[in-house]
């Protein structure tokens, strides 16, 4: 008994120390952000333009969502970008076409492995044969 609670003891000792020093360190952290932090500078009065060239900054598979979805969440986005003073300049929003025939790529890949399944059950009953016709 007396080696648990010795193994407790140094268990919430070692934990207490790891969880103060995290603690030092994200006051570290803060401290060096707060004297070395310079918020960035209007640049001029409007947004850049951005080039005809330019490719999407995230390129996302939108299965499932409805253009009203992507469009809330687009909004949100900019109106926290603008909040932060960060400016969202012209956002454009495309939506792939879905996939026909099929369906979604979860239906897809759950037919894909009903296949791989029935493939292993085949082999395994071909082996069974074969052992029964060796006996």
């Amino acid at each position: 008994m007396d080696r648990l609670i010795y193994a407790l003891q140094v268990t919430l000792i070692g934990f207490s120390v790891v969880m103060a020093i995290l603690f030092l360190l994200y006051l570290v952290f803060e401290l060096f952000n707060r004297i070395f932090h310079r918020p960035a500078k209007a640049e001029g009065p409007g947004p850049s333009a951005p080039s005809r060239d330019a490719k999407p900054a995230v390129l996302s598979s939108s299965a499932g969502l409805s253009p009203r979805i992507v469009a809330a969440i687009t909004a949100a986005v900019a109106g926290y970008m603008q909040a932060e003073g960060l400016s969202p300049g012209k956002i454009t929003v495309t939506l792939p076409p879905r996939p026909t025939g099929t369906g979604s790529s979860w239906v897809a890949m759950g037919r894909k492995r009903l296949l791989e399944g029935s493939l292993e059950l085949e082999r395994l009953r071909l082996r069974r044969n074969r052992y029964r016709e060796k006996i």
